[in-house]
């Protein structure tokens, strides 16, 4: 599977890939007990349900796509009983299947959460090139990580067409 990623579609990777960290969960209650001593609970909410979210679903990613141009190049990803290897004109990176422990299918990803949970990593749908290779990459990661796939009973059966 191969593909070039856009801005809105790393954003939206992002958003489904964001892991909830403790800071993030610290902040919010920072937040909340300087709005209840000041008395600015509408304020502290804003921050709390717009701001912060704002910062990490949007901005984060954004900054991500201008500070890596690596990511804007062709990535051709394989993957076999080894791993994931993605390689760009700017890098080649090899995972083993170790490195991941739980996977999840969304509408447009495959969601592949890391062992170490220091970040997720996403696999655009797009990228791959038939029903075929969808079916090894659902069965691969069946296999290697606790996988949360959605139903296809195309391409859950044993026989898949091209």
């Amino acid at each position: 599977m191969q593909g070039t990623w856009t801005s809105e579609e790393m954003g939206r990777a992002a958003r489904h890939a964001y892991i909830i960290k403790p800071h993030d969960v610290l902040l919010d209650i920072i937040f909340l007990i300087v709005g209840l001593v000041l008395h600015q609970i509408v304020i502290t909410l804003f921050f709390c349900v717009v701001v912060i979210p704002f910062a990490v679903f949007y901005l984060r990613p954004m900054r991500t796509w201008r500070i890596n141009p690596e990511i804007h190049n062709n990535i051709v990803y394989t993957v076999n009983e080894a791993g994931i290897k993605a390689v760009s004109n700017k890098f080649e990176v090899r995972e083993e299947w170790s490195s991941y422990s739980r996977s999840r299918e969304t509408a447009e990803f495959f969601i592949l959460r890391r062992s170490d949970v220091r970040r997720n990593e996403a696999l655009p749908k797009r990228w791959i090139i038939n029903s075929r290779d969808e079916a090894k990459l659902r069965s691969l990661l069946s296999e290697h990580t606790t996988a949360s796939l959605r139903h296809d009973a195309l391409l859950d059966s044993e026989e898949t067409p091209d």
